[in-house]
């Protein structure tokens, strides 16, 4: 396959995963009603897509918005496990 076809494939399969991520926390809100499950595995998905995109297309612009996807989801993580944490404390 070329190289051309290859970028295709990623680039859908990185779209895939980001519908995946997006369905998934949705039925996850509507099962659970909560945040704190849904949204860090919506981000696992869109950390797994941004690096399928990295491996198909790696220059420091793609590399960098990897790594903002990972800083992003580790804050919001921690920020949800911490206010989870606190929540129970409280009750």
């Amino acid at each position: 396959m070329s190289e051309t076809t290859w970028t295709n494939i990623i680039t859908y399969l990185a779209l895939a995963m980001t519908f995946a991520g997006v369905t998934l926390a949705v039925l996850l809100m509507r099962l659970r009603s909560t945040l704190f499950i849904a949204f860090p595995i919506a981000l696992d998905f869109f950390m797994a897509a941004g690096l399928l995109r990295l491996s198909g297309d790696s220059t420091w612009q793609t590399i960098g918005i990897a790594a903002g996807i990972v800083t992003i989801r580790k804050l919001v993580s921690n920020s949800l496990a911490r206010s989870r944490r606190y929540a129970r404390a409280r009750s």
